[in-house]
């Protein structure tokens, strides 16, 4: 008695079907070990093998709430991931000076472009970061009142029909 022929593929259930679960586990533990989009780990693959389009991907997240859940734990963790790698980008001066090549000038000049590639990688994520968990890490903003007035003298100014500067 034969038994099913293995898939090719060892994250396809057969030849047509994608196991979702092993799929979903590979690409969250990614997402929530690194800040790369889910279209670049969906085009890196897995292990030489492919993995499915971002078309499939989303679909499959819109069809099935316990997968949807399972994306959104990893998203949380990427932003913590996020935070983490800001602190390092800040800390590691690498490649921020570079030899000169000219004998009659030698010494270090700073390398304005790889400086500037780090402050706009800690700006992306900060930005990200913010959009992503505003109450954790986005901008905040404070109002404040200063001056003396009575909560009579307010009430009464709110009802007198003029506009306030």
């Amino acid at each position: 008695m034969a038994g099913k022929a293995k898939p090719t593929h060892p994250l396809m259930i057969n030849d047509q079907s994608w196991d979702r679960a092993k799929v979903m586990d590979i690409v969250c533990e990614r997402i929530a070990t690194s800040s790369n989009s889910i279209v670049t780990i969906l085009a890196a693959g897995h292990e030489g093998n492919t993995l499915p389009t971002y078309t499939t991907f989303k679909a499959w997240l819109n069809e099935n709430d316990s997968l949807s859940a399972q994306y959104a734990r990893a998203k949380e963790d990427q932003i913590e991931h996020m935070a983490e790698e800001v602190v390092d980008i800040a800390d590691t001066g690498t490649n921020d000076w570079m030899a000169e090549n000219d004998p009659d000038n030698p010494g270090y000049r700073a390398n304005g472009e790889h400086i500037q590639r780090s402050k706009l990688r800690i700006d992306t994520r900060k930005w990200l970061m913010g959009k992503l968990k505003p109450k954790k890490y986005g901008d905040s903003t404070r109002l404040e009142h200063t001056g003396k007035m009575t909560l009579e003298q307010l009430i009464a100014g709110s009802n007198d029909g003029t506009e306030r500067d």
